[in-house]
């Protein structure tokens, strides 16, 4: 009996590390917070944000095209017309663009809640691209974007979702908002 326990004790104390491996090395699931997004199971911080308004989408339009960056502290916002408004930076770090149609000036006063839109003459969102360190990821399908945006003085509470490179994604944004008329 001293013997059979023995050869236990043994095997347990060689199985033990490999088994207190396995569990510290499983990974935890990103946990999203304010002025950050998720994806690809990895948190991105965004502490800054500036929305540039480019004016009416065409001549017949009565909705503005406006680009909402959300951006994390490294990157400067130098210039809203740059890129044609889709990387207004210097510096590297994490990004968000999101382009929106909406009614002129819905945005400076109250927000709304934006769902994907195809191309047309509507409100809603067009896309939402990451970034980091200056390279988007790319989607073919923008079906799934949402947008909620409110405001309550200068701050704004921004959430936003959907899949990218069939991934999910999700991010929310509280504070203050640059504005660029362009």
């Amino acid at each position: 009996m001293k013997k059979q326990l023995s050869k236990w004790v043994v095997i347990v104390l060689l199985f033990a590390p490999i088994l207190l491996t396995n569990c510290s090395e499983e990974e935890e699931d990103a946990v999203l917070r304010e002025n950050s997004f998720v994806f690809d199971n990895k948190v991105y911080d965004t502490q800054k944000g500036a929305l540039v308004n480019f004016g009416l989408s065409n001549s017949t339009s009565t909705n503005a095209d406006y680009y909402l960056h959300l951006y994390n502290s490294s990157l400067v916002f130098t210039d809203a017309g740059k890129d044609d408004g889709v990387n207004p930076f210097t510096g590297t770090g994490s990004k968000v663009l999101i382009y929106l149609q909406a009614t002129p000036n819905v945005l400076e006063t109250t927000g709304g809640i934006f769902n994907y839109i195809p191309r047309g003459d509507n409100s809603g969102v067009r896309y939402v691209l990451l970034a980091e360190v200056d390279k988007f990821n790319s989607s073919t399908d923008y079906s799934t974007h949402k947008v909620q945006i409110s405001k309550a003085g200068d701050i704004y509470t921004i959430t936003y979702s959907g899949t990218l490179e069939n991934k999910s994604f999700e991010g929310k944004y509280k504070g203050p908002l640059t504005y660029h008329n362009e």
